[in-house]
């Protein structure tokens, strides 16, 4: 059974954590998916995968957030983080990743080289919700059915 679990946030952005906690409580309420990297029992990263489909065919899901500390930076953490994003999307039977990334240029190249491209047809809700950040897709590639 899942069961919410709070750490500290300190050496994080300013302002970050009280953004993000009420719309991650409520991704966690109707079965999100979280996952956590620590260092002892210092929370180093974190990856968070939204349940709810989105996207024009409707077979997308959201990568709802992905943020690793500072520290931990270039360590290859990201990477990982966002490889378990992928790998869960496709149990669950997605056909592709949506992220609405900040428009960093460090965080638009990281998404770039993970193979996602800007989104063709924005998701409107969360354009209206975030008009600022670049909007990207990650399409799966699945092998061909048998005949």
């Amino acid at each position: 059974m899942l069961v919410a679990e709070h750490h500290d946030m300190s050496g994080w952005p300013e302002g970050e954590p009280e953004h993000y906690a009420p719309i991650l409580a409520d991704c966690f309420d109707h079965g999100g998916h979280f996952e956590g990297a620590f260092d002892g029992d210092a929370l180093a990263g974190a990856m968070v995968l939204e349940s709810r489909f989105i996207g024009r065919g409707g077979d997308r899901l959201q990568l709802k957030f992905l943020h690793v500390g500072r520290r931990y930076r270039k360590s290859g953490l990201g990477v990982t983080l966002f490889d378990r994003a992928v790998e869960r999307a496709l149990e669950l039977g997605a056909r592709g990743l949506y992220v609405s990334a900040t428009s960093s240029q460090n965080t638009v190249d990281f998404y770039l080289r993970r193979g996602c491209r800007p989104s063709v047809e924005p998701d409107p809700d969360l354009l209206a919700l975030e008009p600022e950040d670049i909007h990207l897709e990650l399409d799966f590639v699945r092998a061909a059915s048998p005949g």
